[in-house]
Order: structure tokens, then sequence, then C-alpha cells
């Protein structure tokens, strides 16, 4: 068995660092003064403290805006504070996680005389910029170093179709069974749609600025945390659309679908079926992983209504309904089941979430 020195094993870790991360995580002070060197580019430094829970959301999230800023002049340090504490007292970090933007002096103001120069504070390299303040969201985040760097970001390319505001386009996107049905509703509003070009099933996930703050994180843009982007990753057979059911032009495609509640989740596929989600917290569809989510959409949208998979997904969930058209989704009051699954066991709703689904509907 062919053996491997210390120094080359080593030298991989490093690779697989560099190769894999934009971040810098320091052993120590001298390895941090290493990295930065004399580089005329902003510090973004993370100071994080091992077992903080707040850290451990931010993580990936840091990990995400370095990249998205690789080709800006921002150098990404992420600290451990415990470690690091004369940093931390240095730039007056006394909680955790605390983001910092230093700029370098110029030139480095580094007393001389007085001992190694390595040991000279941080301070005396770099000035503090800014703290931040703001809520640790990717677009906040983003948009703070942008305000203070002038660094656009780069963001990479998401799976999930947003940002539409007008219903013929929407229209054109869906299965042509859907978008014939969608057609009546919009001509009412002067639109007219002359092509259907989707050949796969569509989730449209209807969605709203005042949902709350688990809703708004799980089907948000931010790649990682959002549900929405993580369904839409792994099942590559289905086109996912973000709605938003605030904006008015869309006002007809929302209640042709019926949402009054939000998120509402739409699934339409190429065999005539529309499967309708509705997220409550407590109920069976919100599971924080999104496993039953994306295995309903996987098994029905892709293997079809009729497969045993399929069954078998529905059969766990609450608050969904399946239709075969907008007119029978708009006649039933309450969530329909086809006759294709008229053998399931029907599982009836907690009193509270009965009420709580009432009240969503007036």
């Amino acid at each position: 068995m062919k053996k491997f020195s210390a120094g080359y094993i080593l030298l991989l870790g490093i690779l697989r660092f560099v190769l894999c991360s934009n971040v810098f995580e320091p052993l120590n002070i001298q390895d941090l003064y290493l990295h930065l060197g004399l580089s005329a580019a902003y510090v973004v430094l993370y100071l994080y403290a091992p077992g903080c829970e707040w850290c451990r959301k931010l993580n990936p999230r840091y990990e995400v805006l370095s990249k998205s800023f690789a080709n800006g002049n921002l150098t990404f340090v992420k600290v451990n504070g415990r470690q690091f504490s004369r940093l931390c007292m240095e730039f007056g970090v006394k909680s955790f996680p605390e983001l910092l933007l230093l700029e370098p002096k110029e030139p480095p103001q580094i007393q001389r005389g007085k001992g190694d120069s390595k040991a000279a504070g941080l301070s005396q390299r770099y000035d503090l910029v800014s703290v931040y303040y703001g809520e640790r969201e990717l677009d906040k985040l983003a948009l703070w170093l942008t305000g203070m760097t002038c660094v656009i970001p780069d963001w990479e390319d998401s799976s999930v179709i947003r940002g539409e505001d007008n219903p013929e386009e929407i229209a054109r996107r869906l299965p042509e069974y859907w978008s014939v049905e969608l057609q009546s509703v919009i001509s009412n509003i002067g639109h007219k749609v002359d092509q259907q070009v989707a050949a796969r099933p569509v989730v449209l996930a209807f969605v709203t600025p005042w949902m709350n703050t688990e809703f708004d994180e799980r089907f948000g843009p931010d790649p990682t945390v959002s549900l929405i982007e993580k369904m839409a990753n792994e099942i590559p057979q289905v086109e996912f659309h973000s709605i938003d059911a605030s904006i008015e032009s869309l006002a007809p495609i929302v209640n042709a679908f019926r949402c009054s509640m939000f998120p509402t989740l739409v699934l339409l596929t190429t065999t005539q079926t529309a499967i309708r989600f509705t997220y409550i917290q407590k109920n069976a569809l919100w599971d924080m992983d999104g496993k039953l989510t994306t295995e309903i959409i996987k098994n029905c949208g892709t293997a079809g209504l009729e497969s045993r998979a399929c069954k078998n997904s529905l059969s766990h969930a609450h608050h969904l309904g399946v239709y075969a058209s907008l007119q029978e989704l708009h006649i039933n009051t309450e969530e329909p089941v086809l006759d294709e699954l008229d053998k399931l066991d029907k599982l009836e709703d907690p009193d509270e979430l009965y009420i709580y689904d009432l009240l969503g509907d007036l």
C-alpha cells in the first residue's frame, strides 16, 4: 500500500479548500497576515463561535455570498472568535456572529521597534469601514456589501422562474391543456394566448411579501434555505415558477386557482390533472426538509396520477386537492379527490386546521 507524506496530505487539504471555497479560515494570526499580505482588497471579516446557532445559519449564506462576490476586489475571511479573542477585543466584538468590512490603510501603519511586527494589531493595517447590523438574509447582506464597496454580485442562475408579472407569458409556459383553460380567464382582461410551449409539468408557487419568516425563507430566492429552489434542482423534469400574488396584474391567475392562503403550490401535469397544496405549519405537507412535498411532485408530476407511487404519496398529505379543470376547482368548496383516488383512505383534519382553512378562504 502506497504511503503519503504528511506534507502531501496537507497540500491536498489546502487544494481542496481553495477549490471548494472562497472563504479563508486561518489557523492563527500569522496565518491570517500571511494570507492578507499587502493586498489592496477589502476584507469581509466574519467572526463566529462554535456552537452558536445563529452562526450555524449564517455559515452557508456567507459561503454563497463569497462566491457571488468572487469577481470583486473582496477577500472573505472566517475567524473563530473564541480562538482569536485578541482580534475581537481589537474591534470591540462582544457577541457572535459579527460581520466587519475592513479597508487597507495606505501605507499600513505598523509600529516599529515594539517587538515582532507580526504581533501588531490588524487595526494598524486596516480601517474598520462598517459593521453589519441588519437581518442576516443573503439579499440584504449583498446590498450591504454593494453599498459599501460598489461591487455588484454575480449570482448563480436560479432554477426557479421569478419576477413574472404578465399573465399571458405565464399561461404560455403551462402544459397545453391548462394553457387553454387559462386562456378564457386571461382573455377577459384583454390578453390572448396564441402559443403553448410547455411540454413538461409545471409547479406554480403562489407567494406574498407578507408571509411569515419561515414561509418567506422556504419559498424565497436564498438557495441555502429555499425549499422551492431545492425541489427545482432535484426534479429537473418539472418547471417551477414563483408567482407574487400581490401583483395586481396577476390577480386573474391567482383567482383562477382559488388561492387565498399563502404559500400555495399548484402542480399542473401534462395529463389534465392539477394538484393544489395548501401550506399550514402544522399540517403534514409542512415538512422542514420538503421530503413529502418533493415526493408528491416527483411521483405525481413525472410518474402520473394513476401510478402507485403517486397514490402512496397523496395518502400521507392533508390540505391537498386533485382537480381535472379550473371549473371543478371553483365548484368544489372542499378539497376534492378524483375517482382514481377514491380507494385511498380519507384522513380527517384536526378541528383547528379546519377552522384555520375556512378563515383563509373567506
